[in-house]
């Protein structure tokens, strides 16, 4: 097998995992391979500008950037570089926008993380400002909240919640104006192009990752102050027609430059164009960090979706998300019991040293992999598996299954607070929930907490509690509960409730999500992710090199 002479890292800007991009990149020096450095964000020109030591190390490589204005910074840096090419985000495909004219009512949107660092609270006091100065004004907003005082929120008209992604186009559709008075420097938010293609008046704290956005007029500049964003709603509310107008017409002049094929054509011809030096980087390195714009699920001969393949000695279901409500569904006709788990780099070195949580794994009727690094491994050992499947997508999108066939639900786990507010939100989506509980309890209480299921007659058991407690819980009293299926879910409540958020579609896609899991919880996930993804690693070395010498990829 021919090896690979560079190696791709999509590069953090901060932290920990710029640390780890740091050790990718003197890897990939140590074995004469030339680093791919994609930054997706624009903060890290000034961390080099001001950082002798990070300049040197990064020197030399290709960089891949978001904007002219990000290369013009990089370039001013001071650090060497051996290519620097722009590849923008693609925009979304257009959606159907509100009938122009002046309205009777501005309506504000927003949608995404509802936290302080992104300016939430800050459009929020604008909001209020105008409604106290008499404006009719309506706030919708979707999304997790993180950090956003109960005050905040009394300024709001419509919380949607967690949008499924289906539900988006309708959010543009019913909204006027979009702001985000971030403070600290964004990268290239693919909101902001998501309301321009709805046709919506737009303002954003200005960033190098979208300059040219607001010099060529698309995005009006604001501060993050609640003065400068109130302003701008007032001139909204005053001539919205002339500001829509105005920024949809330099929008059509930018906006062939971010349509997707030209996006992905020149992804391409980076790849295509760019002479790499010669040098032997081993497969699991090109595997594990391959991300971006190109297509993931361009491998042939994926096995056949009805059957499981193996990934370091456990069964994974290579389906996608659609492919496994489906399933699910069969396995709810079927009456069970069945059981569905999910499979991380975490679980799989669990199940490396617990034999017992091994053969239960296998024993499960359905199992995806949740963790993008068990998909890298599952091509790097020749058995892809075509995605992942997300916990909370799988929630989300069997939720809805539940609400159009009228499948009765029963929530398990998690604190009270949390569950009862989950609880609300499944209900308010149309499922049917005939029972929650909190997920403490101890070995007396374990018969009560199987009655309480079993006397409200649910379909599907979603379980948050954690692993291994969850699958030992079930090997027990499984046959007990008297469901048709058992869905494991982890943390998964605490998303939907809006404890904690979930991370950018960047970060999703290039299997950075455990980074902002990381942020939100450092004490409790350090350790799991140091150690545990490290041992996932080595794991996934010992089953490729198996692979490599011909002994049994199931070892």
């Amino acid at each position: 097998m021919r090896s690979p002479r560079a190696v791709y890292v999509p590069i953090s800007q901060w932290g920990l995992p710029l640390l780890r991009d740091v050790l990718f990149v003197i890897l990939a020096r140590i074995v004469k391979c030339t680093p791919v450095l994609h930054l997706h964000g624009a903060q890290l020109p000034a961390r080099l500008s001001s950082n002798r030591v990070l300049r040197k190390v990064l020197a030399g490589a290709h960089w891949i950037v978001l904007s002219e204005a990000v290369a013009a910074e990089l370039h001013a840096s001071g650090c060497c570089t051996e290519s620097v090419t722009v590849v923008r985000n693609p925009a979304p495909p257009a959606v159907a926008c509100r009938v122009p004219g002046t309205p009777r009512v501005l309506r504000v949107g927003w949608l995404g993380t509802m936290c302080r660092a992104k300016g939430f609270d800050v459009l929020c006091d604008a909001v209020g400002r105008l409604k106290g100065q008499g404006t009719a004004v309506e706030f919708y907003v979707a999304g997790m909240r993180l950090d956003v005082p109960r005050s905040a929120m009394a300024f709001v008209d419509k919380d949607l919640g967690v949008l499924d992604p289906a539900d988006v186009p309708s959010f543009w559709a019913e909204v006027d104006v979009f702001v985000l008075p971030a403070r600290w420097v964004e990268g290239l938010p693919f909101v902001l192009l998501e309301g321009l293609q709805a046709g919506c008046a737009v303002a954003a704290t200005p960033s190098p990752g979208c300059a040219e956005l607001f010099a060529q007029g698309c995005v009006q500049p604001v501060e993050a102050t609640v003065d400068s964003v109130a302003e701008f709603l007032k001139e909204c509310r005053d001539d919205l027609e002339g500001v829509r107008r105005r920024q949809q017409k330099a929008w059509q002049g930018l906006r062939p430059l971010y349509e997707r094929d030209r996006v992905e054509d020149t992804f391409v011809r980076f790849w295509q164009n760019t002479a790499f030096g010669e040098g032997p980087l081993t497969e699991l390195w090109r595997s594990a960090r391959r991300a971006g714009l190109a297509d993931e699920n361009a491998s042939t001969g994926l096995p056949d979706p009805d059957r499981p393949v193996t990934v370091c000695g456990l069964p994974v279901h290579p389906l996608t998300l659609e492919e496994s409500v489906a399933s699910a569904e069969a396995l709810i006709a079927d009456g069970g019991p069945h059981q569905h788990v999910v499979l991380n780099a975490a679980k799989v070195v669990q199940a490396h040293d617990d034999p017992e949580l091994a053969r239960i794994i296998r024993s499960c009727s359905l199992v995806n992999a949740d963790g993008q690094a068990v998909v890298w491994a599952s091509r790097l050992l020749k058995t892809p598996v075509p995605e992942r499947v997300a916990g909370i997508d799988f929630i989300l999108a069997l939720w809805r299954s539940a609400a159009r066939n009228g499948y009765r639900v029963y929530l398990l786990g998690a604190e009270a607070a949390v569950v009862e507010e989950t609880a609300r939100i499944a209900t308010g989506q149309g499922v049917e929930v005939v029972g929650h509980r909190d997920g403490y309890w101890d070995e007396r209480k374990e018969p009560q907490v199987v009655a309480g299921v079993r006397e409200a007659r649910p379909d599907i058991l979603f379980l948050a509690v954690p692993s291994p407690r969850k699958e030992y819980f079930l090997a027990r009293r499984q046959k007990e509960l008297g469901c048709a299926l058992v869905v494991g879910v982890g943390g998964s409540f605490d998303v939907v409730a809006g404890l904690r958020s979930r991370a950018p579609r960047w970060m999703q896609r290039t299997g950075l999500e455990w980074f902002h899991r990381l942020a939100q919880e450092p004490r409790r996930m350090f350790l799991r992710y140091a150690v545990g993804n490290t041992r996932f690693v080595a794991l996934t070395a010992v089953h490729w090199a198996r692979l490599r010498t011909g002994r049994s990829r199931d070892a």
